[in-house]
């Protein structure tokens, strides 16, 4: 399980699985963990007004906040 916050976060509001980068055992890792978007028991949640780049916009980039989430190691970084 991990927690932590994701900044620019692409697809925070529109995506039901993302791709992050966590601090694991071993260095940086990718994982993909539940967006919450379909399932009110994902522990995800976009923080709604946070910084969005303009670069960006069309990507749904925002930040985004993980509980408890189960994350499935997808590869090294």
């Amino acid at each position: 399980m991990t927690t932590g916050r994701k900044p620019y976060c692409t697809g925070a509001h529109s995506c039901t699985n993302a791709l992050v980068t966590v601090l694991a055992d071993g260095g940086r890792r990718f994982f993909a963990v539940r967006t919450g978007l379909y399932s009110r028991l994902a522990g995800c949640r976009s923080v709604e007004g946070s910084w969005e780049a303009l670069g960006m916009a069309a990507g749904d980039s925002a930040d985004a906040i993980f509980t408890d989430v189960r994350a499935i190691p997808a590869c090294d970084a």
